[in-house]
């Protein structure tokens, strides 16, 4: 259903596996950006908000281990 009213009207786009950063970015810009910036953007906003919590605590102690060298 969706997907027929976004091939009859060019100004609806479809996004999907949205989560909840993408809908409050989405929220926060809509009216800010066309509808093709928006989609990049909320494309971004999605690779962004999915981390793996092993590297971000990695990446996080490095940026530790780097400040510590540097005292």
């Amino acid at each position: 259903m969706a997907a027929q009213i976004a091939y009859t009207n060019e100004n609806i786009d479809i996004l999907t596996g949205v989560n909840l950063p993408i809908l409050l970015e989405a929220a926060a810009v809509k009216e800010q950006l066309t509808l093709a910036q928006l989609i990049e953007n909320l494309r971004k906003v999605a690779t962004d908000s999915r981390q793996n919590f092993r590297s971000v605590l990695t990446k996080r102690q490095d940026e530790v281990d780097e400040e510590e060298d540097l005292l």
